[in-house]
């Protein structure tokens, strides 16, 4: 990899995690705090579980419709890029490497937080056998 396609790559990597960051931020609010705020409204306060908000949400699909996203924006980098002298295929390359790096990163993450579940439901289930009367 030459000198111009890692730092191409790189930028265009850290603009595309900023954007995955108030992505996730975003979803976060929509998916947190907007149920609550019905919750309050219609008062069903008591049966608002921000917990299972978010344990019924489901990262995969999320994840690859924005990452769908950040490959298709490509103008705006590309005008860019071409102002200062980076090549199509340098930049075409560099963009490659980075959606590779940025669905890896979300890829791990999605199946971190799937091992959390299981475990999670695997403590429980341990418990409720534990406790079950005989």
């Amino acid at each position: 990899m030459s000198i111009k396609v890692r730092n191409t790559t790189r930028y265009l990597l850290t603009e595309q995690l900023k954007m995955t960051g108030w992505s996730v931020l975003a979803l976060f609010v929509v998916f947190g705090i907007l149920p609550l705020l019905f919750a309050v409204i219609t008062g069903n306060i008591r049966q608002y579980s921000p917990l299972g908000n978010f344990a019924s949400l489901s990262l995969g699909p999320l994840f690859f419709m924005l990452i769908f996203i950040v490959g298709s924006l490509t103008y705006d980098n590309f005008k860019l890029l071409i102002q200062n002298g980076i090549s199509r295929q340098t930049y075409f390359q560099a963009r490659v490497f980075a959606l590779l790096m940025l669905r890896t990163c979300l890829d791990t993450l999605t199946f971190d937080l799937i091992l959390v579940k299981l475990d999670q439901k695997q403590e429980f289930l341990i418990h409720e056998k534990l406790c079950t009367p005989l």
